[in-house]
This record gives C-alpha cells, sequence and structure tokens, in this order.
C-alpha cells in the first residue's frame, strides 16, 4: 500500500506509517550484533506495533 494514496490525518495512514517504523526498528535488531541493542530494538518494534494496534 502507498502511503501518498492515503488521505493525510486518516488513521489508515497513521497506522501505516507506526507499522513502517516498527519494522525499521526489526530490520535494525537484525543488523546489530550487541545483544543488548538488539534486544533493545526488540523491545522498541514491540512497542511500537503495539501502539499501531490500538488505533
Amino acid at each position: 500500500m502507498n502511503i501518498k494514496s492515503i488521505a493525510p490525518g486518516s488513521n489508515d495512514r497513521m497506522r501505516l506509517l507506526i507499522t513502517k517504523s516498527a519494522e525499521t526498528f526489526n530490520g535494525l535488531a537484525d543488523l546489530v550484533t550487541c545483544p543488548v541493542k538488539k534486544a533493545r530494538f526488540k523491545a522498541k518494534a514491540r512497542a511500537i506495533q503495539q501502539r499501531a494496534k490500538e488505533l
């Protein structure tokens, strides 16, 4: 789904942006070798995904 095709200010657009940021944090967690930072990125991604579900 293209973000530009969704009306600005709509919940769907916000949910998509939040989901994409969660995917970014998951991707970063896969790239990091330090277990502490990896866990931090994974926790941040889970928190972001939870926020997307609340919308």
